[in-house]
């Protein structure tokens, strides 16, 4: 009765036999943990043949069982398969049903008279016996051991996951997948095989034997909460007039900011700060969550008037309004064109457009979501970024 009942750990599975009459019979295997190659009182149950034409049975000390137990499948098992078949003609040996096996466990069934190895996951195997036949000299299965997988996942440096797929026996194509359907590697996988660089998430593995069985298994690569971090802000400015920097960043919950100056440091997601002299400045952005840490640069030049490096707030530049609604105004006095581009603050651009510098020019915001934006006017050797915020 313990190989009858609901049970979501065992792996049993039934072989049956049918001749071409339609008669049918079956017998019971299972592996588990603690079961043996010899006989089990607990598990193994002798076969009662109740029918003389047609029988199947696993052999066991020259007695034949109905039910019969081994030891988990961790290498290749050959059970031999015993067949009473009294009715001479067409026969077919099917995997009937399989339970908690796992789907990557191959099964073959060996013909010892026609020299076939016939994969019973494919297929079913149809022979014909021309002469009355009992006993297990012909039928062998063959268990080859599952396809395992491990992983590791992802650390703070983020997309460096890897998948091992080990194959004890046999050669298996193998095609991973994302959770978008992407095709992210793709091989051969016999022995060893380790698919690395791999973003934290669910993947899907499809696996395909050279007989053409399939199988699918899914995994997931854990992420540490990696951090994404740049800096958008001015890079050449004078000293006493204030520089704005912002934090394009993912998965950060703290951040620091140190402008290379002896300065005190700064926090949040948008800093400026005024440099007192001229020269070359290294600002240092420092993005943490509870497990990861990043650190980003980013490049300041100050320079005075002397230099020749103009500052575009006294070159006439004003954007109005600001919060903006359907458009933005831009007026920039003197010659000369300008470029503004309109950066979000996952540093992709937005927007962007020539500008007249005799005129007055308005810009459509519409495109844009609410939220804030970064807004750079670069004309000659001059350029400004500022904030803005989108409120429809």
């Amino acid at each position: 009765a313990f190989f009858f009942e609901a049970n979501e750990s065992l792996s049993r599975m039934w072989v049956s036999l049918k001749n071409f009459d339609g008669q049918y019979n079956e017998t019971l295997l299972a592996f588990l943990p603690g079961a043996t190659d010899a006989k089990d009182d607990q598990y193994d149950a002798k076969k009662m043949f109740g029918n003389e034409n047609i029988g199947l049975y696993t052999p066991l000390d020259n007695e034949s069982y109905a039910i019969q137990a081994w030891e988990s499948i961790t290498a290749e098992r050959i059970i031999p398969l015993g067949v009473v078949a009294n009715r001479p003609g067409m026969h077919t040996i099917s995997l009937a049903r399989m339970d908690n096996l796992d789907p990557t466990v191959l099964v073959y069934l060996e013909d010892r008279e026609s020299t076939e190895m016939h994969n019973l996951r494919v297929s079913d195997y149809v022979f014909n016996l021309e002469n009355e036949t009992n006993g297990s000299e012909r039928f062998f299965l063959h268990f080859m051991p599952a396809v395992n997988i491990s992983k590791s996942d992802e650390s703070c440096s983020m997309n460096d996951g890897t998948l091992n797929i080990t194959a004890p026996e046999g050669e298996w194509n193998y095609t991973l997948s994302n959770t978008n359907n992407q095709v992210v590697a793709t091989g051969i996988a016999n022995g060893a095989t380790v698919v690395q660089h791999l973003a934290a998430g669910s993947y899907t593995l499809a696996l395909t034997t050279t007989d053409g069985y399939h199988a699918t298994l899914v995994t997931a690569i854990e992420s540490m909460n990696g951090i994404t971090a740049n800096i958008a802000g001015d890079q050449l400015v004078q000293p006493h007039v204030n520089a704005s920097f912002a934090a394009v960043t993912s998965g950060a919950e703290n951040l620091s900011w140190n402008f290379g100056d002896g300065s005190d440091d700064a926090t949040g997601q948008v800093a400026g700060h005024v440099f007192e002299q001229a020269g070359i400045y290294t600002v240092t952005l420092t993005a943490s969550n509870a497990t990861c840490t990043t650190i980003t640069t980013f490049e300041v030049t100050v320079q005075d008037d002397a230099t020749g490096i103009a500052d575009m707030d006294n070159a006439g530049f004003r954007v109005f309004p600001n919060p903006a609604n359907e458009h933005i105004t831009v007026a920039l006095s003197g010659q000369g064109s300008a470029t503004l581009q309109v950066y979000d603050l996952a540093g992709k651009l937005q927007l962007s457009a020539s500008l007249n510098g005799t005129a007055v020019n308005v810009i459509p915001t519409h495109s844009l979501a609410n939220g804030l934006y970064l807004v750079t006017l670069t004309k000659g050797d001059s350029r400004k970024t500022i904030r803005m915020v989108i409120a429809h």
